[in-house]
């Protein structure tokens, strides 16, 4: 008889471990028959589950966490990220392609930890400064202590006190303040200048007449006609589908089809940047398709090339400055020798509101003017994908291997995309603002603009020497920022407050 019962038992007990008690609405993951995964819910009263469904279809396609559809997961985000809409999003703030933590800032490229333990004063480490601060005839001591500033003007007649103040009894007109604290006669610099900064405080004379302007090398030239182009802020898809004929890849994708969103309007310059716009400006024409007389010369308005990375952010610095707008660079030096690099006090590029370089996103993005094909005249077919003559896709919008002669041409001959943007394809290759990368994410970017730092920079839109395939909107190239080229030219770009 005892045997019988602990039978029953143990039948009763194996039934209620199907019964298992549950939030109704939940469900789960389950395997069916052959390994596929289905999923089961929670009976209505909480009490056991409901028999597997087989039918469920797995769904993860342009997600990367979230339910998949079948009671399992496409994925899981970082602590410091959330799942929205399939998406991993920084829970908090974004630092180029990273999530900082809730405690950190973006700074100098990266996330970071501001510090101001036993500090009441100075820098925080993170680009901020530590509190309360320091008040009236206070200064900061290198402990971060605020303490009593003792002005010192030993030995100085002018200049800086080291107490936010000036040593009497300062230089007269005339005069300027040496590294010594000394007054000395200043003596204007007006050499072969007749406008601009005399390095005194003055101006050369006798300055520029109305519709002039002063370029960087104190010569007054006619206004420049820009005509710049309104580009609303939205999403697109960067890159090509793996089935787009010409697509490049070896062994890398370097143009992965991904999810863009750009948050921020801007102008882009309808045209590639004159020859004449940059002799007017910059003072000099390093173009090789410039020189007359010598059988390759293209003219004022052809594109300007031969202009290395650096000589296109030091343009648009000067046509910043001569418009009135902030400075997106730093740049030392002068010619074909300038040096470059962002300001460091911008996160993002699109934060500075001068006249800049495009990113790559804003490049592609304007370049397609809200068309998928390969090009924003349709998509280029197997059979001309070269230097094949009849091309009907790029004939009428680029200059390319097929058409241009191998050379240059001016601005405006061909027909432009749907936003009336001209030679975005063809003509010469155009300087972006971006370090190159193999391989661009394949998640959803909001304001991508490559990594913080590279050998060489993007080069987007083929040239006149191009074959068919790296005339596609996604093609992609790139060179070191101090090389030039025949074919290398470039388009500035502004964010609109």
């Amino acid at each position: 008889m005892r045997v019988i019962l602990l039978i029953v038992t143990l039948f009763f007990a194996s039934c209620g471990s199907n019964h298992e008690t549950c939030e109704p609405g939940d469900q789960r993951s389950c395997t069916c028959e052959g390994g596929d995964k289905g999923i089961e819910k929670c009976n209505p009263d909480g009490n056991g589950w409901e028999p597997c469904d087989c039918n469920c279809e797995i769904n993860c396609e342009g997600r990367d966490c979230g339910d998949d559809g079948c009671g399992g997961s496409c994925g899981y985000c970082e602590d410091n990220e959330e799942c929205l809409n399939g998406i991993c999003e920084c829970k908090y703030e974004k630092c180029y392609d990273n999530c900082c933590d809730e405690v950190e800032v973006c700074y100098n490229s990266s996330c970071c930890s501001p510090d101001c333990q036993g500090k009441e004063c100075g820098s925080d480490g993170c680009g901020g400064e530590c509190e309360p601060g320091c008040g009236a005839g206070e200064t900061c001591n290198s402990e971060g202590i605020c303490e009593i500033c003792i002005p010192d003007c030993t030995g100085k007649e002018c200049g800086f006190d080291g107490c936010n103040g000036e040593c009497p009894p300062g230089c007269i007109d005339g005069e300027i303040c040496n590294f010594d604290g000394q007054c000395e006669v200043c003596v204007p610099d007006c050499v072969d200048k007749e406008c601009g900064r005399d390095g005194c405080g003055g101006y050369c004379t006798p300055g520029c007449s109305n519709g002039e302007t002063c370029n960087i090398v104190g010569k007054c030239v006619g206004e420049i006609s820009r005509n710049w182009i309104e580009v609303t802020a939205g999403d697109f898809y960067m890159g090509s589908p793996l089935d787009e004929p010409g697509r490049f890849s070896n062994g890398v994708d370097y143009e992965v089809y991904h999810l863009v969103t750009i948050t921020k309007d801007y102008f882009i310059l309808q045209t590639e940047v004159a020859q004449g716009d940059f002799e007017d400006v910059m003072g000099y024409n390093p173009s090789h398709w410039g020189q007359e007389g010598t059988g390759v010369y293209c003219g004022r308005d052809c594109p300007v090339e031969q202009v290395n990375w650096n000589e296109a952010a030091a343009f648009c610095n000067a046509i910043s400055l001569a418009d009135g707008y902030e400075q997106c660079y730093t740049c030392t030096g002068s010619g074909d020798s300038v040096s470059c690099e962002p300001k460091a006090e911008y996160t993002k590029p699109n934060d500075c509101l001068g006249y800049r370089l495009p990113t790559e996103a804003e490049w592609e993005y304007s370049a397609r003017a809200g068309t998928t094909t390969s090009t924003y005249n349709g998509t280029i077919d197997e059979n001309h994908l070269g230097c094949e003559e009849n091309n009907n896709v790029l004939n009428t919008i680029a200059w390319f291997c097929d058409n241009s002669r191998n050379k240059t041409h001016p601005s405006k001959l061909l027909d432009p995309n749907n936003l009336v943007i001209y030679d975005m394809l063809g003509n010469v290759n155009e300087w972006c603002h971006d370090w190159w990368q193999n391989e661009l994410s394949s998640l959803h970017e909001t304001d991508p603009f490559g990594p913080i730092s590279g050998n060489n920079r993007v080069l987007r839109g083929g040239s006149y020497d191009s074959e068919a395939r790296e005339c596609r909107t996604a093609y992609r190239s790139s060179l070191p920022p101090f090389i030039g080229g025949y074919s290398n030219g470039f388009r500035p770009v502004r964010t609109i407050p």
